[in-house]
C-alpha cells in the first residue's frame, strides 16, 4: 500500500505521528512525505525520525505540478492526519479527490460537508492519544480493503473525484453565488 502525504510541511499536520504509526507497518505500507518545509529546524527534527526506517519516503521541496501528479498517481491513497484544533478544510484533500485519489483525514470541515463518507477514511478524536490510536486503526483499515481487493481504493478516489467535479461545477458554484448574492440584497 502506497500512501501519500502532500502540501507544505507543518508541526500541526503531524508528521510525526504519521511517522511514528507507518513505521510500525513496514513490510504493509510505504510512505512519501512530499512538500516544502521552511522550518529548518523541523526539517531536522524530520529528518531525525525517519533513520533507519525503510518504507517511509520524504522530499522536502515544493512540487511543481507534474511532480504533483506523478506522486498522486503513484500512490493508492493520500493521508493527512490534521489537527482538528487548528485545520478546519483542505485543499488536498479536494485536490485528492479531484485527481482521483482518496484520503485518510480527520473528520474536518471539507470532509464534513460530503453526505456520502463511504468513500474515504476518516475519524474523530478527542486527544493526542486517541489521535494515534484511530489513526492507527484508518490505516489498518486501509491496509485490510487493499489486501482484499487493491483496485477498492482507486474506485473511491473515482466516486470522489466524480462527486468533486459535481458539486463543483462552473454551474453549481454559480447558482450557489448567486443564492448568496440574492440574499444580501
Amino acid at each position: 500500500l502506497n500512501l501519500l502525504f502532500i502540501g507544505r510541511i507543518e508541526p500541526y499536520k503531524n508528521i510525526e505521528l504519521l511517522i511514528d504509526i507507518v513505521k510500525d507497518f513496514k513490510d504493509q505500507v510505504n510512505l512519501l512525505i512530499a512538500g516544502d518545509c521552511r522550518n529548518r529546524e523541523y526539517q531536522h527534527s524530520i529528518e531525525n525520525r525517519l533513520s533507519n526506517v525503510p518504507n517511509i519516503f520524504v522530499r522536502f521541496k515544493f512540487l511543481d505540478k507534474a511532480e504533483l501528479v506523478e506522486e498522486l498517481y503513484n500512490s493508492d491513497l493520500v493521508v493527512l492526519p490534521y489537527n482538528l484544533r487548528s485545520s478546519l478544510n483542505s485543499g488536498t484533500a479536494i485536490l485528492s479527490f479531484s485527481y482521483g485519489r482518496t484520503v485518510i483525514c480527520p473528520e474536518i470541515g471539507t470532509l464534513s460537508d460530503f453526505n456520502d463518507k463511504s468513500n474515504f477514511l476518516t475519524y474523530t478524536y478527542d486527544d493526542d492519544e486517541e489521535h494515534l490510536f484511530k489513526l492507527r486503526d484508518r490505516i489498518q483499515k486501509a491496509i485490510d480493503v487493499y489486501n482484499s481487493d487493491s483496485s477498492l481504493l482507486l474506485s473511491w478516489g473515482e466516486n470522489m473525484r466524480n462527486e468533486v467535479a459535481k458539486s463543483n461545477s462552473k454551474a453549481t458554484v454559480t447558482e450557489k453565488l448567486m443564492e448568496v448574492y440574492n440574499n444580501i440584497k
